[in-house]
Order: C-alpha cells, then structure tokens, then sequence
C-alpha cells in the first residue's frame, strides 16, 4: 500500500509495535489513519481507540479492516479466533459503539471495512 501512496506523491509513514517502532510518530496528529489486520491484536481495545483518537485531527478519517463476526450464534464455529494472535473481535454494533463514545461519524463502504470520521 505504501508503494501507491508513493507513486501518487501522497506522504505516508509506517509505525508498528514490532517491524516499525517509530514511536515520534505517535505524537503526532494526521488527516488518516489505517488500521488493516490490526485491531483484532488489540490487547487493550479501550486504550488503543484512545490513541487511536489522538492521532486523528478533527476532521480526519480512520480506516479499519478486520473480520467482523455477522452474529454472536455462529462465534464457536467462526475461523478467526482460532489464530491465536486474534485477542479482540468486533460486530458491527461494536463498532457503532465505538462511534457514539467517541463522537465519530461511521460508514461501512464494504464487507470487514470501517471507516471513522472524527
């Protein structure tokens, strides 16, 4: 993804706990962020949307991509928790959750795709 970002000329950084620990990047603010394949490793879900929150000018937009689970029924024989780097698992009432507490607005444009504006 970086790679398209670049051919646009469109300015991107990269932070990751683990391959790109560029911890002066979080003390900043930037008009979108993507969480892709990340939010279910969220060992701390209330701590990490605060962050996440932080990172956001008003205005700005957050990008979310993780298997969301379609009902609570079918969680036992759902695929994604048996990867046991999967801690966090979200419905789309959750994420709608998410919005209301902080006072984001919420769209859906595909299947597994969030995208918040603060």
């Amino acid at each position: 993804m970086s790679r398209w970002f670049s051919m646009k000329k469109i300015p991107m950084e990269n932070y990751d706990p683990i391959y790109y620990p560029q911890t002066a990047l979080l003390e900043r603010a930037y008009d979108f962020v993507t969480c892709s394949e990340v939010a279910e490793h969220f060992y701390d879900p209330h701590r990490e949307f605060l962050l996440l929150d932080r990172l956001l000018k008003p205005g700005g937009f957050l990008g979310i991509m993780t298997c969301v689970l379609e009902s609570e029924n079918r969680f036992e024989t759902w695929w994604y928790p048996r990867d046991p780097t999967h801690v966090c698992f979200y419905q789309g009432r959750t994420l709608e959750w998410i919005a209301a507490w902080r006072q984001w607005k919420l769209e859906f444009p595909s299947v597994n795709v969030a995208i918040f504006e603060k």
